[in-house]
């Protein structure tokens, strides 16, 4: 049997980074492409951008747990992802869009990362396939009335 407490303590020193900025709709820099996010922003007026990431520490603890103990390593990211989403619930609710739902495009990652200085600010960076890195990263837009 998996010790769950046991992962989960070594999450305690890695605290998330966050970045984010509102704007009216209209001046949103990043663009909002695709009917999703339109539908997912009907009816408000502002939007915050945002960025979180569990930064390089994480990572390098999971691919420490990869190499010795793969089922630790898939426990300690699941936790870990459910830490990022806990996160997001408390700062913003649970009222925000991601890139690569629906039909809003994974490339907007590069445009929220470029839009909050995600790179300086918390280290956040995106790959030529507009994937975010380090692992656990998620940016997004949340409708604000």
């Amino acid at each position: 049997m998996i010790d769950v407490e046991k992962y989960r303590k070594m999450l305690d020193g890695i605290a998330p980074k966050y970045a984010g900025e509102s704007f009216t709709l209209d001046d949103c820099p990043v663009p909002l492409t695709g009917e999703s996010i339109k539908r997912h922003l009907h009816g408000f007026t502002s939007v915050l951008i945002f960025a979180v990431t569990l930064g390089e520490d994480f990572d390098r603890l999971l691919r420490q747990f990869q190499l010795t103990d793969m089922a630790g390593a898939v426990v300690l990211d699941s936790l870990a992802g459910e830490a990022l989403e806990d996160f997001l619930n408390n700062k913003i609710g649970k009222n925000r869009f991601s890139p690569g739902y629906g039909d809003f495009p994974l490339e907007v990652n590069r445009d929220i990362v470029e839009t909050l200085h995600a790179s300086k600010r918390i280290g956040l960076c995106v790959t030529d396939d507009f994937i975010l890195t380090p692992q656990k990263s998620i940016t997004g837009i949340a409708g604000i009335k």
